[in-house]
Parts: C-alpha cells; sequence; structure tokens
C-alpha cells in the first residue's frame, strides 16, 4: 500500500463529508417539501433522531485535530444517515401516494401557466432553494438572440 499523505487525506474525507452532508439538506428539503402536501405528515421520531444524529456527526466532521479513524467513521455514519432518510422519504411517498418530483413539476408548471413566462422567471425564492427546481426540470431557459448581419459576397465583375 502506498504511504498517504496525512493532511491531505483528512481534508480530502472533510470536503468528501461536507458534500454527503449538502446531500442529506436537500434531502430533508424535499421531504419537508412533500410532507406540505400531505395532512398526516408531522416529524417522526426517527426523523428527529436523524436529525439530532446529523448535527453530532457534523461536528464531529468539522472538529480539529481529529484522527483520520473518526473521520472515516464520521463519514460512514453520514452515509447511514443520508440512507436512513432516503429511506423514510420513500416509505411517506408511498403511505401518502405524494411524490416530490411530481408535487415539484405541477407546482412549477401552474406558476408558469399562470405567468405565462419561463419557469426561471416566475418562482418564488422558496421554490427555487428545492432540490432539483430549476436546472433541466423546469425547461430551457430563454436566450438572448443577438442581431447578427449576415455578409454578403461581392462578386467582382469584369
Amino acid at each position: 500500500m502506498e504511504n498517504l499523505d496525512i493532511p491531505i487525506y483528512v481534508r480530502q474525507l472533510k470536503r468528501l463529508g461536507n458534500l454527503i452532508i449538502n446531500q442529506i439538506v436537500e434531502e430533508r428539503r424535499r421531504f419537508v417539501f412533500i410532507g406540505g402536501f400531505d395532512s398526516s405528515y408531522e416529524e417522526t421520531a426517527e426523523l428527529m433522531e436523524l436529525n439530532n444524529h446529523l448535527d453530532a456527526q457534523e461536528r464531529n466532521l468539522n472538529a480539529r485535530n481529529v484522527s483520520t479513524v473518526s473521520i472515516e467513521m464520521t463519514i460512514l455514519e453520514l452515509k447511514r444517515i443520508l440512507f436512513n432518510l432516503r429511506r423514510l422519504r420513500y416509505d411517506f411517498e408511498e403511505e401518502g401516494e405524494v411524490y416530490y418530483e411530481m408535487e415539484l413539476a405541477r407546482l412549477i408548471s401552474l406558476r408558469t401557466r399562470d405567468e405565462g413566462k419561463y419557469p426561471e422567471y416566475t418562482m418564488m425564492e422558496d421554490i427555487k432553494r428545492l432540490p432539483d427546481s430549476t436546472n433541466s426540470v423546469g425547461g430551457k431557459s430563454k436566450k438572448k438572440i443577438k442581431n447578427k448581419m449576415k455578409k454578403t459576397k461581392k462578386v467582382k465583375c469584369n
């Protein structure tokens, strides 16, 4: 096995851990969004426990002078949290037959229809913060067309 440069390895582990945390935050936003469409939604004890566990793992990840083994274990725990959160959202969607992607598409299409503009220009800020709400889901963005004059070829007459 090759010799590792420990400080670089630790920095990369922390960077990857922060990426997993960002995925968890996006997953929580999805869960809360679909919860607004189902009257039976309430934060379960398991969801609150995952949030508390995430806070503890985030503190472990951003602590100074942490061993590589501790950071590796933190990343494994973050992956478990992400998996459990996705499982919870999937179970909630199946029970209530309320699906994140369908509700988001419905909301964007209604707003676009009412305003008669491109989705990127009509969405409120809270919708823009949701995962997957812009980019390719919202449709093509309007591009400005530059007026270019066509060059004509001059023909020489002899």
